[in-house]
C-alpha cells in the first residue's frame, strides 16, 4: 500500500511539467524583436559610477530587420543616424556630412558610450550563428545556451537565453565572452502588447565586469503604423524620415 502511494504521488508531481525546447525559447525572443512596422522615441540613460548621461533618440523600423536611429539629444550628438539593414549598418555624422559603413569588426564597439554594442542591435540569425546547448528547465523559467559557430560574426562565445513560462515572455540574455565568463546581460523588465504578443519597451542592460555599470533602455512613445521604404535608404540618414 505504501508503495503504491509513492507512486502515486511521484506521478502527481511531474504529470503537470511539459518538456520546453531550444526552438520554444529563441522563437519567443525572436518574436519579440519582430512586431509590426513602428515609429517610436528612446530614452538611453547611460549609468556610470557618480555620473549619470541621457540621450534620446527616434527610431523607425519595418520589424523585418531593418531600422532607422537618429540621435536628437544631447546637442553634442544630435544628428547621427544609424541605418540597419541585416548586419549591415551605416552611420552619418552630420559635423561632416558623410555616411560611412561600419565594418563588422567595429560593431562590437559601445553604442554611444553605453553598455550595448551595435552588433547587439543587429541581431542575426540565432539558428545559423549559434549551436544550442541542453535546455535547462525549473520552476516558472526555462534557459538555454546558444554556443557561437566558429565562423559567425558574433563577438561573444555563448548566450544564455532565459524565458519565464508558462507564456515563454523573455526574461533575459547573459553574453559571454570566448573563455566562458559572463560580461553583460539584458534584463526584459517591461512589455507592452503588440499583435496579441509582449514587446519589450523597457530593457535594463548590466555591465557584469564593472559593478554599478548599466544601461536603460525605455520607449517613451510608440506607433504602430506603415513606415515608407524610403526611410531605409542612405539618403534617409541624413534627411530622416
Amino acid at each position: 500500500m505504501k508503495q503504491i502511494s509513492l507512486s502515486i504521488l511521484l506521478t502527481a508531481g511531474t504529470a503537470g511539467a511539459v518538456s520546453v525546447t531550444t526552438d520554444q525559447i529563441v522563437n519567443a525572443f525572436i518574436q519579440s524583436e519582430s512586431v509590426s512596422p513602428l515609429r517610436a522615441t528612446i530614452s538611453m540613460s547611460v549609468l556610470r559610477p557618480g555620473q549619470l548621461t541621457r540621450n534620446v533618440m527616434e527610431i523607425v523600423s519595418d520589424g523585418k530587420g531593418r531600422s532607422l536611429v537618429t540621435v536628437r539629444s544631447p546637442a553634442k550628438l544630435a544628428g547621427q543616424a544609424f541605418l540597419r539593414d541585416g548586419a549591415s549598418m551605416q552611420m552619418y555624422h552630420p559635423a561632416f556630412k558623410k555616411v560611412l559603413t561600419l565594418p563588422p569588426g567595429t560593431q562590437s564597439d559601445g553604442f554611444l558610450g553605453s553598455d550595448l554594442s551595435i552588433s547587439d542591435f543587429t541581431g542575426g540569425d540565432y539558428h545559423a550563428n549559434f549551436t544550442p546547448g541542453k535546455v535547462v528547465q525549473s520552476a516558472g523559467s526555462a534557459s538555454v545556451d546558444l554556443i557561437t559557430k566558429v565562423d559567425a560574426p558574433i563577438p561573444y562565445g555563448k548566450l544564455n537565453m532565459s524565458v519565464r513560462l508558462p507564456g515563454f515572455t523573455p526574461q533575459s540574455v547573459t553574453f559571454y565572452d570566448q573563455r566562458g565568463k559572463a560580461v553583460k546581460r539584458l534584463s526584459f523588465a517591461a512589455f507592452q502588447t503588440a499583435q496579441g504578443r509582449p514587446f519589450p519597451s523597457k530593457l535594463v542592460v548590466y555591465d557584469l565586469l564593472r559593478p554599478g555599470s548599466r544601461t536603460i533602455l525605455e520607449y517613451t512613445s510608440l506607433n504602430f503604423a506603415p513606415v515608407p521604404p524610403a526611410c531605409f535608404t542612405r539618403a534617409a540618414l541624413g534627411k530622416g524620415c
